[in-house]
């Protein structure tokens, strides 16, 4: 769309408009003319218009109201018309509609603060991996989880990786290369367990998604629960079902499973005893 142009002469009244003008405001070209340029200008905004010396030569956001009322988002500029001699025989304003893209920004912010909200809220931590750049961004909730304040861990992986089990490391790279090689599988989901500050391990479920482009993985976001409760539970009913309730001791099913085991390995085995 071509940029919306104003003609004013030196006392501020509008000299001359163009087609877009009378396009994006819905008026006629002789309700215009004549009339002081505040006609276009929103009067809500006029507390944040620059004084007429800084007006002049700069660009700004302005807010042009349309014949029916609506308000419209422009960039505006505005310049002197000197003759030769140097004296002013007017003023142009430019004005370029940015309506669109203003609600673009509105609703993207609408979206971050909705995210935020989410993020703040959620009992599980989220992750958001950009693995261009190798960074990822920890929600202050994925942090406390491990003891921590927002400021103490930083974007790098290997604040994640380092504080894996080394028995449970090897198993949580596996199957993020298995999510990389195979170009089927999207979903990532895997327990381990994590070092929390106070120097003791809690278990922690990871549940992701990876975002593709041409060349790969380009991104991955998830979150991870504290499953620790949950593990220690599942142990104590192992632990119940292979032990006497009122002694302790192992019981028939643990014999049973023991045994079990020693034969197959027996059989794998001529020399076992």
């Amino acid at each position: 769309m071509i940029n919306s142009v104003v003609v004013l002469s030196n006392d501020r009244r509008i000299r001359m408009v163009n087609l877009s003008t009378l396009q994006l405001t819905g008026y006629r070209e002789e309700e215009l003319v004549g009339q002081p340029i505040t006609v276009l200008l929103a009067q809500d905004h006029m507390s944040n218009r620059p004084d007429e010396e800084i007006v002049f030569n700069n660009i700004f956001e302005e807010q042009f109201v349309s014949k029916d009322g609506k308000k419209i988002s422009v960039l505006f500029s505005a310049s002197l018309i000197k003759t030769k001699e140097g004296q002013n025989q007017g003023i142009v304003c430019v004005a370029q509609d940015i309506t669109i893209l203003k609600q673009a920004e509105g609703a993207l912010r609408l979206s971050e603060e909705r995210y935020a909200l989410a993020a703040s809220g959620a009992n599980d931590g989220l992750w958001d991996w950009n693995l261009k750049k190798n960074k990822i961004y920890f929600s202050p909730r994925w942090k406390s989880m491990l003891g921590y304040s927002n400021v103490e861990i930083g974007e790098d992986p290997q604040e994640w990786f380092n504080r894996i089990h080394p028995e449970d490391i090897s198993r949580v790279r596996r199957s993020l290369e298995s999510l990389e090689n195979d170009i089927t599988q999207s979903l990532l989901e895997v327990e381990y367990q994590i070092l929390h500050k106070n120097g003791n391990y809690l278990w922690g479920l990871t549940r992701g998604i990876a975002v593709r482009n041409g060349t790969g993985i380009c991104r991955m976001v998830g979150s991870q629960t504290d499953i620790t409760q949950r593990k220690q539970y599942e142990e104590q009913l192992r632990y119940d079902a292979l032990h006497d309730k009122l002694t302790g001791l192992p019981n028939r099913t643990l014999l049973l499973d023991r045994l079990s085991h020693l034969i197959e390995r027996s059989k794998r085995h001529s020399d076992y005893l």
